[in-house]
């Protein structure tokens, strides 16, 4: 009976014993066993940086993208192995699962960025409000929730100066007052700023 005791004992020491020492040294043991697939993911990260910086030109400038921070309001993303060369464009940044996004060196130049990017729209025949948010925000990049942004947009252009405006009302022209309306509208749900959506309109083609 006393030999079990002490057998039990002798477990119970060692158990405790175990738990403190895994407790003081669990950052390094888990590092340990954890080392090799954190350095797989930083030289996957580092190879995927290198590879966009050489197909687009563009230099990566970090994480943590910010569409008014980045002065991109319209959430331009880089377009490689082509890269469009947008004027004031000066690289990308990461955010998160999110993706890449272009960042600008002027809030102007971002939104002239944006405003030919939906001139190219127009030239294509993409003219109307929900084929433009289908197009720019598609229902891959917002889990399918792609007419919320198209209501918001309707309802902006409707608010400011065009109320018989639907989803199917097509722009009439590049640069018209229905086409910057739009653009605000679309830079509001981008940022959610209304402020950045009223002063896009000092910027025209």
């Amino acid at each position: 009976m006393k030999r079990k005791i002490i057998i039990i004992s002798t477990i119970s020491g060692t158990l405790a014993l175990a738990i403190v020492l895994f407790l003081i040294f669990k950052d390094k043991i888990i590092g340990f066993f954890f080392r090799d697939k954190q350095d797989k993911d930083n030289i996957n990260n580092e190879q995927n940086i290198s590879k966009m910086e050489q197909q687009s030109g563009l230099k990566f400038l970090g994480t943590g993208y910010h569409s008014q921070k980045d002065n991109n309001p319209g959430n331009i993303r880089p377009n490689t192995p082509n890269q469009i060369p947008w004027i004031g464009m000066i690289g990308y940044k990461t955010a998160g699962n999110a993706g890449n996004f272009l960042v600008f060196d002027t809030f102007k130049n971002g939104v002239l960025a944006a405003k030919k990017n939906l001139r190219a729209y127009f030239n294509n025949g993409i003219k109307t409000i929900h084929d433009i948010i289908y197009k720019w925000s598609p229902p891959s990049d917002n889990g399918g929730q792609y007419m919320g942004y198209v209501n918001s947009v309707v309802d902006w252009v409707r608010k400011n100066g065009f109320p018989n405006a639907t989803m199917s009302t097509p722009i009439g022209a590049v640069g018209d007052n229905f086409f910057n309306e739009i653009m605000a509208g679309m830079i509001k749900v981008e940022t959610g700023s209304e402020q950045l959506a009223i002063d896009s309109r000092k910027y025209n083609l």
